[in-house]
């Protein structure tokens, strides 16, 4: 019985010591949306054992098609291209498994495009946005991990992705 507290003990100390993220790490993440076409390049430093901050790149494309009687009447292409902050706190961070929160903030060009049988029609503006995010990490090796991730700054998104830890 001794021996297997020990063990166990062991096994706890080495799993909860090492950690996926640690201060001075840099991790660089690319993803692709789920839900509708986007994808993200994002670099994250660690400034502490469980809290990165870094900048981040979006481009969100979603085009919809009114129909009456199996006709096309209406075609809406909307487009957002964002770029901005992020900060991140990993509640779990481990070798193996990182479950992170955090927020977004940052400015977005939005384009939105109409078109119908007799008319065309263009919007574009720029946006402050702000928003938060969650996510896991299974790290594969010790410098590379797959990710999921979702989160609502601009438009809601679901994603999955790869990250290098340098």
């Amino acid at each position: 019985m001794k021996k297997t507290v020990v063990l166990f003990s062991f096994f706890i100390t080495a799993i909860t010591s090492a950690q996926f993220v640690e201060p001075g790490d840099l991790l660089l993440s690319g993803s692709a949306g789920l839900i509708n076409f986007n994808y993200h390049v994002q670099g994250e430093y660690a400034i502490a054992d469980n809290i990165t901050a870094g900048i981040f790149l979006g481009v969100f494309k979603d085009r919809d098609v009114a129909t009456q009687h199996g006709v096309n009447i209406a075609v809406l292409k909307e487009e957002v291209n964002a770029f901005g902050i992020r900060g991140s706190y990993h509640i779990v961070n481990d070798d193996f498994f990182n479950f992170y929160t955090g927020l977004d903030t940052g400015v977005g060009f939005l384009s939105i495009k109409g078109e119908t049988e007799s008319e065309k029609g263009q919007i574009k503006e720029n946006r402050f946005l702000y928003g938060g995010h969650i996510g896991i990490r299974f790290a594969l090796t010790d410098n590379l991990a797959l990710f999921a991730e979702t989160g609502y700054i601009s438009v809601y998104n679901l994603k999955l992705g790869a990250s290098v830890r340098f």
